[in-house]
């Protein structure tokens, strides 16, 4: 579990699920930074990262994300670490299994964090222009973005709006 500190007791963000690990990407920056302390609280077992790595050899991303240092260091801490103790262990296995989540993302969600998201923004700010304020929310809606890409997708060769 990681826990970001800014003082001794009081706790910032709560880890609950082993997949959402992108959130935490900046922990090493923050580190870097001395802005928070990272606490590393058994996050990272021997399960989790066997799973992680299963997850990444059937997916044929195992070979095409990582490079050799980063398998081998992923291969190392299933075999010797029951639970991850050291800090700058925690935060390399945080860049690693961060680079194979981003690797197992379709093409699909790819698509729609990129095109879906800047055509969405693009969109409210029109809509905002020509007088209809709740277009606001439209910048940031997740599913109005999936939707502007499943039309990009299924739209004819040639085809633009």
């Amino acid at each position: 579990m990681i826990r970001l500190e800014e003082d001794q007791n009081r706790l910032v963000k709560p880890y609950t699920a082993p997949f959402k690990l992108i959130i935490y990407s900046a922990c090493a920056r923050l580190k870097a930074l001395k802005l928070v302390k990272i606490t590393f609280l058994g996050m990272f077992t021997k399960i989790f990262l066997n799973k992680v790595k299963k997850k990444a050899m059937r997916n044929n991303v195992w070979f095409k994300a990582l490079d050799f240092m980063e398998r081998n260091i992923l291969n190392l801490a299933t075999r010797l670490v029951d639970r991850v103790k050291s800090e700058l262990l925690g935060i390399i296995l945080v860049r690693i299994v961060k680079k194979i989540l981003v690797a197992l993302k379709s093409s699909y969600v790819k698509l729609s964090e990129q095109y879906g998201l800047e055509q969405a923004k693009k969109f409210s700010t029109h809509a905002v222009e020509w007088g209809y304020a709740a277009a606001k929310k439209w910048a940031h809606n997740l599913d109005f973005a999936r939707y502007l890409t499943l039309i990009k997708m299924n739209a004819q060769e040639g085809w633009k709006y």
